[in-house]
């Protein structure tokens, strides 16, 4: 029996060995736990600040790096200048000085070629071409002069290349040079017209006084004047009013058997149409 026991005895010893190299390790206490961790502020992600700035829509910087841009801003100087320019003034105010030679040609040919634009090749200067360059109150009043017909000018579209025509198409009307429509608005002008100083004439002073005495008679006293010769004032006229009439409704047209097709059957089908009919003479009864 002891020698059975031996084995039994190693064997326990050996077990025990086993389980408790299974078992897991301990947890650290939190005392032995490293303080080098971050805190958890830290570990938050930090939002960037709220801004104002618009970011669907392009910065207003004056110019564009479009060559479309710098044509668009080059005419818009131009416009606002009413002397001929300099290439080198359009390319300064373009801020394209410092820039390649070739990107300065296109634009200059550009400019050159430009429906808006006059250029002197000899002085090799720009200008904005006016709306049928006027850009004076003589200018205005040659064209005016020299039209076949009485037609007149919107003032809007002096406006074009022209900064402010209001005041010498004030200054012509004033002298009788011209004749305007203004606005109810604020009494600026809207039309203009030549004003041909040959067609005004001065009436006697005999004929004035003539005039002066016709006395017109009252609208009462036209009425009944026109009645007494059987005539119907136009104030009495009525227009007789149009009677709209409804729309008729159109009535539902019945619906009719077809054409009999299968001819190779007509013996063995029935013809039942004479039912439809008789139910049909019913509903009318």
């Amino acid at each position: 029996m002891s020698n059975l026991q031996k084995p039994a005895g190693s064997f326990k010893a050996s077990l025990q060995k086993a389980t408790l190299s299974d078992r897991p390790s301990p947890s650290p206490a939190p005392s032995q736990v490293s303080n080098t961790s971050t805190s958890k502020n830290d570990l938050k992600r930090k939002r960037p600040e709220p801004t104002d700035v618009v970011y669907s829509q392009p910065a207003n910087t004056g110019t564009g790096s479009d060559i479309r841009s710098q044509i668009h801003y080059g005419l818009g100087f131009l416009k606002t200048k009413q002397e001929p320019m300099k290439a080198e003034d359009v390319l300064n105010y373009l801020s394209l000085s410092n820039v390649a030679g070739v990107y300065k040609q296109m634009i200059t040919k550009i400019l050159r070629e430009h429906e808006k634009v006059v250029y002197d090749p000899v002085a090799n200067t720009y200008a904005y071409r006016a709306f049928k360059n006027i850009r004076s109150e003589e200018a205005l009043l040659q064209y005016l002069q020299n039209q076949p017909t009485a037609q007149g000018l919107k003032v809007s579209d002096l406006r074009d290349g022209w900064a402010t025509p209001e005041d010498a198409i004030n200054k012509l009307e004033r002298e009788g040079k011209v004749l305007t429509i203004r606005n109810k608005k604020d009494n600026q002008p809207r039309m203009v017209w030549l004003d041909d100083s040959t067609l005004k004439f001065t009436v006697d002073q005999e004929f004035q006084e003539i005039w002066k005495e016709i006395k017109v008679p009252d609208a009462a006293a036209v009425a009944a004047a026109l009645q007494k010769e059987k005539l119907t004032p136009a104030n009495k006229i009525h227009t007789p009013k149009k009677v709209m009439k409804a729309p008729e409704k159109k009535k539902k047209k019945q619906r009719q058997g077809g054409k009999v097709t299968n001819k190779h059957m007509m013996g063995i089908l029935k013809d039942y149409s004479h039912l439809s009919k008789d139910k049909e003479a019913k509903r009318r009864q």
